[in-house]
């Protein structure tokens, strides 16, 4: 069963995930709570992968953007054949 909470943390941004780990770090180290701990780790985590996902694909636009000249130069040159 999915929990209306469970579909908001889904929905969060990595700088969101980010935040809540680190209150969770807080907390951790405030109360001892190891299992605060190993959850914070877990979600920055998967901020950290979420990131390296925009960067990449910012990084594919970029290289699409930069190569589209190109490539309807080629595709007007072949059909000029």
């Amino acid at each position: 069963m999915v929990l209306e909470d469970d579909l908001h943390l889904a929905r969060l941004s990595s700088d969101d995930l980010h935040e809540v780990a680190e209150e969770l770090l807080r907390r951790a180290a405030t109360q001892g709570d190891a299992t605060a701990s190993l959850v914070a780790k877990a979600i920055e985590s998967v901020a950290r992968q979420r990131r390296a996902a925009a960067a990449a694909r910012e990084r594919v636009l970029a290289a699409r953007r930069a190569w589209a000249p190109l490539r309807r130069a080629a595709e007007w040159a072949s059909s000029r054949r």
